[in-house]
């Protein structure tokens, strides 16, 4: 709910204002412009308790005007870093993917990049056989991981 005319600068400047002191603030452009800013901040506070003061803003507006923030914590900042790599392994973990995709075009995504294929674990629901979005790809060498 940021105006687009907005800067990291102001952002900065609104939020050390009213909460405490920022350590970080990423702006956000459009996908097909993205040196145009969109309305989407990311900010970064140095504290927990000026985080809990800009959480408070929620529904409030930046400018004045009749457009509202969206204020959330990132649930993904406090994630755990990924296990270490064991011994040789070759074998990775990937995510995020379409639930419409098949294993075939799981494989074909990673052989058109590049990289050897040994073996594909495909995970799907027990009960529908459909797809879950994930699997682990067991790669044939060194270059291919690096990919």
């Amino acid at each position: 709910g940021l105006p687009y005319a907005a800067t990291a600068e102001t952002v900065r400047h609104y939020f050390d204002l009213l909460c405490g002191d920022v350590a970080d603030v990423e702006m956000t452009g459009f996908e097909d412009a993205p040196e145009r800013f969109c309305g989407i901040a990311f900010v970064t506070f140095a504290d927990e308790g000026a985080l809990e003061i800009a959480l408070s803003l929620d529904g409030n507006s930046f400018s004045g005007d009749d457009r509202t923030m969206k204020i959330r914590r990132d649930h993904k900042a406090k994630r755990r870093p990924p296990p270490p790599r064991v011994g040789a392994s070759l074998t990775i973990y990937a995510g995020n993917m379409p639930w419409t995709a098949s294993r075939d075009d799981v494989e074909a995504h990673f052989v058109g990049a590049g990289c050897g294929v040994l073996g594909l674990r495909y995970h799907t629901e027990p009960e529908t056989d459909r797809f879950r979005g994930f699997c682990h790809v067991e790669l044939a060498d060194e270059a291919s991981l690096e990919k």
